[in-house]
């Protein structure tokens, strides 16, 4: 698997978790 994909869906995954917790608090 290519690393530069596995790092760009791993910023896109901690982009929406913290744009949750931006929406419950």
């Amino acid at each position: 698997m290519d690393s530069g994909c596995f790092i760009l869906l791993s910023v896109i995954l901690l982009l929406s978790y913290h744009f949750l917790l931006i929406n419950v608090v």
